[in-house]
């Protein structure tokens, strides 16, 4: 830099001749200064990118860059410097030519470092015997290099100068440069081989290419030839001649080889094998020659040099890994040797199938602190193969909290899930998933990798990854899955990985339900929760339907408590009620999450009246959220319940939202919960402080807090505390007490209300109001406990209500399965029979919780649709399905006048007579025999085929709806078969004009002036 006080920047670039320069009809090698346009240098000269663009904040010594240039040897290389207020002292460039194997001197070399770093962590210099011309310790040549030899692997190359003709060059990015480049003649099995990166002073060491890094063992621990290190090797040597194998490995890692290290109780030689005899003619692993043998491995941890070599003479034990052979081929290999107590983290995937035990080189990962699928990671000493593969979770820290599935796998739709990186760096790492689709034991690569073949890159934190399930794939049966983290990606689904994490998954494959009427099938969740719908619980779901038409059958999943259900189902349950509601949508902040409306149907099942089957096998949870029981692996077995076959189906409307609520009536009671309820409602106002009261068996006082006499006031419905205490006896009540509900009026702010639940003296739980205002306390009774009593206090608030869940005598208990495809609201929960709504969600993750349940059915065309005005963009009476149109089911007997006809749909018009120019004129069930007149009583005809009930309605002040107080002329009128003259009046407040009516008949009554009905007519 010439003047600090200046900016100083620099560029620099490497440049080189092309090698076409002939072809092009140059009559030489051009020059630099021969290329003066930019046509001549884009015709002879190649430009490298900037090997260093930067500020010059001082003296600099920039080295470090290496180009190789493989297709040619170029004429001439040269250095452009670019930039301002600088100064250049010097510059170098060292050209190493490496020759082809066609003329010359060549040999066959080694290529560990001389005269160059060999171990980044202890800056140890190596001085191993490889470079011809380096005379600091020798080295290795193999003479010949005809077919016919003796070689590692399936190739040997020849060079004319150690480290593939770069000797003496190693750093940076030189090493390894015969056998770290998969170039076809590494003869290594394994273990992986290493190699050193990265610039002078900064070097690194990291697995070849196409390796995994997967470590020889541990240290003073004995490595098997076969199962821990292995090398291909072939010995051809010409009249049959024996060739010899040796080994060295710098124990010690002071850069040669030569002495040895000690273990406790037993010393390791460098020379760890000698002289190894190779019969001849032999083509394999010389493992085949050292079954059951095996070898000690040195004290040191981290990486060591070692050099195989196939000589066609014997050495001796002295051997340093110099000398000249006119046979064979030597390969030095960087390996890595690791302590006794690093910590590796194993799959559990069933095994030998899926490779999971270290015997079988299961898939494993060292273990590198703060870096894993999830938020933990923990070691094992061995893969933990399990028929769930839940080895892993069991082990008493579940670390399997990486991949969350999002949805279930159906052959020939799309799967997500979700996948979340813990890295503290910033830099993300990369995923490796398989799934075994075909089922075959085995996660093919690539065809059963998630991504392709290719390493997913994975960002810290959530990932989300689509695939297909294959088309094919078999179905109602269980696989496995195996997700693989790692830094550097590649991996395979087996062997070592040096950083990073495994996670393995049983999935489950269903089969399609077909003719679902609803926005997608929910399937059940294999490892999900069932959430209690004994009697009196309820549970609810909601769907939105996808096509008009009859709720033909039911399909839903369950599962029993503690795996313990009865062996005739027929005669356990009593009943399956079903019903279906209107949906309430989600109001916040007064209404959270959407509830079911008004009953629009329901029907109890008996036996005969379902099909009850086992689905599937896999740990699955108990909860009931009405008594705070939470069961994780409750249960194993999964049953399927199928209704279908039954009279008188619900009619549900394309895009309509519904609900099905369903509840399982047991013989024998219900076992599980009852509710009891202190409503606080009119309490004696005047009650003294420490008088007892009673209110559902519950005995209650007011005290004071801390000593000082209480402050309260009692109203209708409530309790005020300011502050005071209000105590709960629960002592006399039947049961073990499971959970308290404690609905409070906070008036001070967060922490001023406390509710506790004791049992005796000891407190069982206890929650404070998070927010100002309404809110409830949830006490939870974990279990073991015998609560006996509850106490609320606050300083300035009011006691709304108590709601004491009570477990009562054992039985059976029925749950309904969860499922992975969420839609909409989450499901909601009660207790009959006061029902109150409460939304279901995950007790552990408290996220989304939906059932598993498949609406199907079949579109009616025989239904009967009004006609009155009505549209899309512009609705008016309610006509079309869009806009909940009413209609009826034909069924052939119960209609007004002499005929009816179906449609598809409603058809209005601006007369009201889409039905009568639609097919023939079915609207003759209703006569006008005299004029419509303000203020006056009107008789009308009408027609009924059989006895039923008329609701009908006239628009009267013609404002385009039915739905003012005197539009309704006719409720659940009484028709006897055939004509019934009725009348109505015509109120003083009507308007003149033309008008719409609508007349609905039926067998039930009860109807509104829209939405779906029974069987019956509408005009």
């Amino acid at each position: 830099q010439l003047d600090p006080s200046q900016g100083s920047y620099a560029t620099i670039v490497f440049n080189w001749a092309t090698g076409d320069w002939s072809e092009n009809g140059f009559p030489r090698p051009p020059l630099p200064e021969d290329v003066t346009t930019q046509v001549l240098e884009d015709l002879y000269i190649v430009r490298s990118i900037p090997v260093f663009s930067g500020a010059v904040d001082g003296p600099i010594f920039i080295e470090q860059y290496f180009y190789e240039i493989f297709e040619y040897n170029p004429e001439w290389i040269s250095i452009d410097i670019s930039g301002y207020n600088f100064s250049l002292y010097d510059g170098v460039i060292n050209h190493v030519c490496k020759q082809n194997d066609v003329g010359g001197e060549l040999f066959e070399l080694g290529d560990a470092p001389e005269m160059a770093l060999a171990y980044p962590s202890t800056n140890t210099m190596g001085i191993f015997p490889t470079c011809m011309n380096e005379p600091a310790a020798g080295y290795v040549a193999h003479v010949e290099h005809f077919e016919g030899n003796a070689w590692f692997g399936l190739s040997v190359d020849h060079e004319p100068e150690g480290n593939a003709g770069f000797c003496p060059t190693f750093n940076p990015d030189m090493y390894n440069k015969d056998e770290c480049f998969n170039d076809g003649d590494a003869g290594l099995i394994f273990p992986d081989g290493f190699t050193i990166s990265g610039p002078i002073g900064s070097e690194v060491v990291q697995p070849c290419s196409g390796v995994n890094g997967a470590p020889l063992g541990f240290i003073c621990q004995n490595a098997q030839w076969g199962a821990d290190i292995d090398i291909d090797l072939h010995n051809h040597i010409p009249f049959g001649q024996q060739a010899f194998v040796n080994l060295l490995i710098d124990w010690d890692q002071n850069g040669n080889w030569g002495g040895s290290i000690d273990c406790p109780g037993f010393v390791v030689p460098e020379h760890i094998l000698v002289d190894f005899q190779i019969p001849n003619p032999y083509d394999g692993p010389i493992s085949a020659l050292l079954a059951g043998v095996t070898m000690p491995i040195g004290a040191n941890p981290g990486y060591v040099w070692a050099r195989f070599s196939i000589t066609d003479s014997p050495v001796g034990m002295d051997w340093n890994g110099e000398g000249s052979f006119e046979y064979g081929e030597t390969e030095d290999y960087l390996l890595w040797i690791i302590e006794d107590d690093e910590e590796i983290d194993f799959g559990d995937a069933p095994d030998p199938n899926y490779r999971t035990l270290l015997a079988n080189n299961g898939a494993r990962h060292a273990i590198e602190p703060g870096f894993s699928l999830g938020v933990s990671i923990d070691p094992e000493f061995d893969g933990q193969p399990d028929a769930f593969a839940t080895g892993d979770d069991n082990d008493g820290n579940d670390d399997e909290d990486g991949v969350v599935f999002l949805n279930s796998f159906v052959p020939g739709q799309i799967a997500t899930i979700k996948v979340t990186l813990t890295e503290p760096l910033g830099t993300g790492g990369f995923l490796d998933p398989w799934i075994d689709f075909n089922m075959n034991g085995v996660f093919d690569h690539p065809t059963e990798h998630l991504c392709g073949g290719t390493s997913c890159v994975l960002n810290p934190g959530t990932n989300i990854i689509n695939f297909n399930v294959p088309v094919g794939t078999p179905v109602n049966s269980q696989t496995y899955a195996r997700f693989r983290l790692s830094r550097n990606g590649g991996l395979m689904p087996f062997g070592y990985a040096p950083d990073g994490e495994v996670e393995d998954y049983m999935v489950f494959i269903h089969d399609t339900i077909t003719d679902a009427k609803m926005h997608f099938p929910q399937y059940p969740d294999p490892f999900g929760w069932d959430v209690n719908i004994t009697y009196p619980n309820i549970m609810a779901d909601d769907w939105m339907c996808s096509e008009t038409g009859a709720v033909n059958d039911f399909h839903f999943w369950v599962s029993w408590l503690d795996d313990i259900y009865p062996d005739n189902i027929d005669e356990a349950i009593q009943k399956i009620h079903i019903s279906i509601h209107s949906d309430i949508p989600a109001d916040p902040p007064n209404q959270p999450y959407s509830t079911p409306g008004d009953l629009l149907w329901e029907r109890d099942f008996v036996s005969g009246e379902y099909v009850y089957d086992w689905y599937l096998e896999g740990p699955q949870g108990w909860y009931d959220p009405l008594s705070g029981t939470v069961l994780p692996d409750n249960h194993l077995n999964c049953f399927r319940i199928d209704i279908d076959g039954f009279e008188d189906p619900f009619v549900q409307q394309e895009g309509t939202i519904y609900w099905m609520d369903v509840y399982i009536e047991l013989a024998g009671g219900a076992g599980g919960i009852d509710m009891v309820t202190v409503t606080l409602d009119g309490v004696d106002p005047t009650t003294p402080p420490y008088q007892t009261w009673t209110e559902s068996n519950v005995d209650l006082m007011i005290t004071g807090v801390g000593g000082d006499p209480p402050d309260y006031g009692i109203d209708p419905d409530r309790i005020w505390l300011w502050p005071a205490m209000l105590n709960a006896d629960l002592s006399n009540l039947v049961g073990t007490v499971s959970k308290v509900e404690v609905d409070i009026l906070d008036n001070c702010g967060i922490g001023c209300t406390v509710a506790t639940l004791y049992d005796g003296s000891l407190i069982v739980d206890q929650k404070s109001n998070t927010v100002w205002g309404l809110s409830t306390l949830v006490l939870n009774n974990p279990g073991g406990f015998s609560p006996d009593k509850v106490t609320i206090i606050s300083y300035e608030g009011a006691v709304l209500e108590i709601r004491i869940y009570l477990e009562s005598s054992e039985s059976y208990q029925i749950g309904w399965k969860t499922t992975l495809d969420n839609w909409n609201d989450d499901a909601v929960y009660s207790i009959l029979p006061d029902i109150y709504w409460q939304e279901l969600i995950d007790p552990f993750t408290e996220e989304s919780l939906d059932m598993a349940f498949v609406i199907t059915g079949n579109p009616i065309d025989n239904l009967d649709w009004g006609d009155a005005p009505d549209g899309v963009a512009a609705p008016q009476y309610p006509t079309l399905a869009i806009n909940n149109g009413a209609n009826h089911i034909i069924d052939g007997v119960t209609y007004l006048g002499a005929s009816i006809d179906g449609e598809n749909n409603g058809i209005p018009d601006v007369n009201a007579l889409g039905d009568d120019n639609d097919n023939f004129d079915d609207e003759d069930g209703v006569f006008f025999p005299n004029p419509l007149i303000i203020g006056q009583t009107v008789t009308i005809d009408v027609v009924a085929s059989i006895d039923g009930f008329l609701n009908a309605w006239v628009d009267f002040n013609i404002n385009g709806d039915w739905m003012d107080a005197t539009d309704q002329i006719f409720y659940d009128e009484l028709l006897l078969s055939g004509t019934n003259s009725i009348t109505f009046n015509i109120p003083a407040s009507a308007t003149a004009g033309m008008t719409f009516a609508r007349f609905r008949f039926d067998t039930n009554g009860g109807l509104g002036f829209d939405g779906p009905g029974p069987a019956g007519e509408v005009e």
